[in-house]
């Protein structure tokens, strides 16, 4: 059977721009993970959550819980070893677009807010036709261009698209790409852009920013759930904890399994 994935890439590297504040950078997302588990299997629950990470994070708060829940098999752990550049292990979390038994692909970022908006907004483009490869949202004023934090992909058709095989080739492809600044994974995507954009799908939510995808459409279809979708923009990062009060407020199977993880 084919697997549809939510891929996120965890990690520390001093070129963070958290590195100062936080003295190890991965601490700044490690808040995230508690309300990240549980809105997944409320958002995504057929999906798997799978999280590419370092050796670092394994020894910041909350990995006990983490490997406890892998352990239940709610989520998959991929230990990349080290981080050696910062936005080169921002691109661990493509590597199963490359899998063949892989179908769907949706990156995300560990600090952005699961909400059904989003699964709304990707199933529109699941619903299209193989032709399209590729969909991205932009849903704030800062949005533009191929986001890596906002993008779903249709493997195969990503793949014949980009005419890669692997990440390693992929990644090869980009020209003067300095890994260790911050947004050099968009700055490959939008690189090779040309060579997917005729078959994107763009939700172009809060402005109009230009991007030449094949089909734009301006709203996400679907009843609007509150308090869900009210808890940030899409790709959003913001205070987790009303996320994770809201989230771990349902009286789902999973919430339990999760507090039994945690204890």
């Amino acid at each position: 059977m084919s697997k549809r994935i939510v891929s996120y890439a965890y990690f520390s590297h001093p070129a963070s721009v958290y590195q100062k504040i936080k003295g190890v950078a991965g601490l700044q997302f490690s808040q995230f993970l508690p309300m990240l588990v549980r809105a997944h299997h409320v958002v995504w629950p057929e999906w798997e959550l799978r999280i590419y990470h370092d050796n670092a994070v394994t020894r910041l708060p909350y990995w006990r819980e983490m490997k406890n829940l892998k352990a239940q098999n709610w989520l998959t752990l991929n230990n990349m070893g080290e981080a050696r550049t910062l936005c080169g292990s921002m691109m661990w979390r493509m590597i199963p677009v490359f899998e063949p038994d892989v179908e769907y692909v949706v990156c995300r970022d560990v600090d952005s807010i699961p909400m059904p908006k989003d699964r709304r907004a990707v199933e529109e483009f699941i619903a299209t036709d193989s032709r399209f490869a590729a969909h991205v949202i932009h849903d704030a004023k800062a949005h533009a261009g191929v986001m890596g934090g906002t993008l779903a992909l249709r493997c195969a058709s990503f793949r014949e698209a980009v005419k890669a095989i692997s990440l390693e080739e992929l990644v090869s492809r980009g020209v003067d790409i300095n890994w260790d600044v911050h947004g050099a994974d968009q700055q490959l995507l939008n690189q090779l852009s040309p060579l997917f954009l005729n078959r994107t799908m763009l939700h172009e939510l809060n402005h109009d920013t230009g991007l030449p995808a094949f089909k734009t459409t301006r709203v996400i279809q679907g009843e609007w759930q509150k308090p869900a979708d009210d808890l940030c923009f899409l790709g959003g990062c913001t205070e987790p904890e009303p996320a994770f009060k809201y989230y771990d407020s349902l009286d789902l199977v999973v919430n339990h399994t999760i507090r039994e993880c945690e204890k």
